[in-house]
């Protein structure tokens, strides 16, 4: 054979190669995200539930009290688990790619051991300084209820801090369904059912922190069942790997990436709920309560966006850990599109029908549609830029993840003081859009600049496009011939989805939804090796 004809079989070779992998790529994106989805679409419907079941059953008063409760919890929980969950998913999806399994218990042991001990200390700190912090965020009776919800929700954070670190560690080794199964589907569908029997037979303040937390706690169970099958699993796939580093190495390691990892995930979880106990310390817990179903419900696209972030983290770590720049590119460019594709018709139509959407909740919560408007644009944003946080942290730079989450948190908090007792909760609403456009675009320009990553593309013009004339205009036309009633909102997703899905099918191809499709990898090798020929 000639030197040509040499170098023509290795550049088919390479093609097919890439073209191959990148199939590959999408395909086990595609095979995570799906499940991940129908999760996320449960988590969705039991959290919008719950609420549902809180607010019309007790009304503004005493459920803005609970959602200060929770709020509080949640920031509390994102303590006491010092930034573990992505931690544990890079450092045991990079010992997977390399084959050494044998220190995947060492890895666990490090991450564990601490996140559990300093929960213990942070749980006992916490019961003292309840009635504080009760006292802070509101006054009277509320104050009163707020403190026995924090000092429940206190003794739980030990569980739950270890219940999402080992459910973190049943992603890192590639399974998705304990997640789904016992986080997005198990403990909020417990949590709603609990709130409804804790309303209908007329419960109080212990009775709902107990349905709140025990699905934390029996789920803890759960999830360390489903970690020991899955590492028995995986140490009988390499028999032959090499022995563990000695632990006090692999602790050093992990926490030297945790770290900052952990302070960032603190500043990330408060800048999404101190809005919520701002406006309780502000304003009242009735303000509370409008302003958090208002934001809790444009919040629950971006499960859409947690369901890619956890399919792809894994993925993303493996392929960056290999230095397979461009693959790792095309995976965070592809999940980009389609979450663009699910969740912009969302915040379209929640932005304009928020009113009659904000209404299932009871009766003046449809005040705060001005909060929803604010908020969807801002998740609009966020979802065109993807999940850079993701891949700026799989990239290995939480130093930098730290610095966007600080920075996000200061505005959030400062422009929150500024702006509530001016303009009331669309103030607290306008801060927190500060602060998510300032998390997002912050990270693009580091990615783009540190790992030459970026997430835009053409094909991205697509699913935005097709979304805000679909049901952006098409929604705003109803809505001004018929108001926003519930005619007004089925027919415009009536002839919005229908125009959404044939845009869909005339421009979308480049999306690449047909990795979906049984025996794609074949085909994609088969069109790699004609496109030499083609050319030629």
């Amino acid at each position: 054979m000639s030197f040509e004809g040499e170098a023509e079989l290795e550049e088919l070779e390479d093609l097919e190669g890439r073209g191959a992998s990148r199939v590959r790529d999408v395909s086990t994106l595609a095979r995570r995200s799906t499940l991940n989805f129908l999760g996320g679409g449960a988590f969705g419907l039991f959290t919008f539930l719950w609420l549902v079941v809180v607010t019309r059953g007790w009304g503004a008063n005493r459920a803005g009290t609970l959602l200060e409760a929770v709020a509080f919890f949640t920031i509390a929980t994102s303590l006491v688990v010092l930034g573990s969950e992505e931690s544990i998913v890079r450092a045991v999806s990079r010992e997977l790619a390399a084959g050494t399994v044998r220190a995947l218990g060492r890895t666990l042991v490090a991450a564990l051991v601490p996140v559990g001990i300093f929960a213990v200390l942070a749980s006992a700190f916490m019961w003292v300084i309840a009635p504080d912090v009760a006292h802070l965020f509101g006054s009277g009776s509320d104050a009163s209820n707020l403190e026995r919800y924090i000092r429940m929700f206190t003794l739980a954070l030990p569980f739950t801090s270890l219940y999402y670190a080992i459910l973190a560690a049943t992603r890192g080794l590639g399974a998705m369904v304990p997640t789904v199964a016992i986080e997005r589907v198990g403990r909020t569908s417990a949590q709603a059912a609990g709130a409804a029997l804790v309303i209908s037979t007329g419960g109080g303040v212990t009775a709902m922190a107990l349905a709140w937390e025990m699905p934390f706690v029996i789920g803890l169970g759960f999830a360390a069942w489903a970690l020991y099958a899955l590492m028995r699993k995986t140490k009988a796939q390499f028999p032959n790997a090499p022995e563990s580093p000695p632990l006090l190495q692999v602790t050093r390691e992990f926490w030297r990436f945790s770290s900052y990892r952990g302070l960032a995930a603190i500043f990330q979880t408060a800048s999404l709920w101190v809005d919520t106990l701002i406006v309780g310390a502000l304003v009242s817990a009735s303000a509370t309560a409008i302003y958090t179903t208002s934001s809790r419900t444009i919040k629950l696209g971006s499960l859409i966006l947690l369901a890619i972030i956890q399919a792809m983290a894994p993925q993303l770590s493996d392929l960056l850990s290999r230095g397979q720049r461009a693959r790792a590119e095309h995976v965070y460019r592809v999940s980009t599109w389609w979450l663009m594709t699910v969740t912009w018709p969302v915040y379209a139509t929640m932005a304009v029908f928020a009113p009659l959407l904000l209404h299932i909740f009871g009766h003046g919560f449809s005040t705060g549609s001005e909060v929803v408007v604010t908020m969807a644009a801002a998740m609009l944003l966020s979802t065109a830029m993807g999940p850079v946080d993701m891949v700026l942290l799989m990239g290995g730079k939480s130093g930098w993840n730290l610095i966007n989450t600080m920075t996000s948190l200061t505005a959030n908090i400062t422009l929150n003081f500024l702006l509530i007792p001016q303009f009331g909760i669309e103030g607290a609403a306008i801060a927190w859009a500060v602060a998510v456009a300032l998390n997002n675009i912050l990270p693009y320009i580091e990615v783009r600049v540190m790992l030459h990553i970026t997430p835009f593309a053409a094909p991205g013009l697509v699913p935005a496009l097709s979304a805000l004339v679909s049901y952006g205009v098409i929604g705003v036309a109803a809505r001004i011939v018929l108001g926003p009633t519930i005619g007004a909102l089925a027919l415009a997703l009536a002839l919005g989805s229908g125009l959404y899905f044939l845009l869909l099918r005339r421009f979308g191809t480049r999306l690449e939804f047909g990795s979906l499709r049984p025996g794609r990898l074949a085909v994609a090798r088969q069109e790699a090796s004609r496109r030499p020929a083609e050319s030629h």
